[in-house]
């Protein structure tokens, strides 16, 4: 079997260390056991993964521990890699796209009970003002 024809693995859902993001120059270099201004040249030279909010180039970074030894595996076994050491990066990044994109969908989902919570607040509102104002009436009879 070629390692292009893997079947996707069963997976539960993400876990804590799956979505658990480091999220400074510091924490990433600890985490990989580099200096800060290394992996800061990394990211510039090599394209390490790392994400800074809204795009911006000079703002704060984070990275997720499994796309850094994804990203580590590509550059440092590149060239020796054998089949089955690409088979199991294969799984590892469809490990990670399941688990970024249950998030996604967990997030979205979040937003959208929150909307709900709203209205749903006031309309409670409403109802307990309305009701409040016909016992007023009632009590003045």
């Amino acid at each position: 079997m070629s390692a292009l024809s893997i079947s996707p693995p069963i997976i539960e859902g993400p876990s804590a260390a799956t979505l658990h993001a480091l999220n400074s120059w510091k924490e990433i270099a600890t985490h990989l056991g580099l200096g800060v201004r290394t992996v800061q040249r990394y990211e510039r030279e090599f394209g390490m993964p790392v994400r800074r909010l809204n795009g911006k180039s000079r703002s704060s970074v984070h990275a997720y521990p499994n796309e850094l030894h994804c990203w580590l595996l590509l550059k440092t076994k590149c060239q020796t890699m054998t089949v089955e050491d690409r088979s199991d990066l294969k799984v590892a990044l469809y490990r990670y796209r399941t688990a970024a994109e249950e998030m996604r969908t967990s997030v979205r989902e979040n937003r959208r009970l929150r909307e709900e919570g709203r209205v749903l607040r006031a309309k409670l509102h409403d109802s307990v003002s309305a009701l409040a104002n016909s016992a007023a009436k009632l009590m003045s009879l």
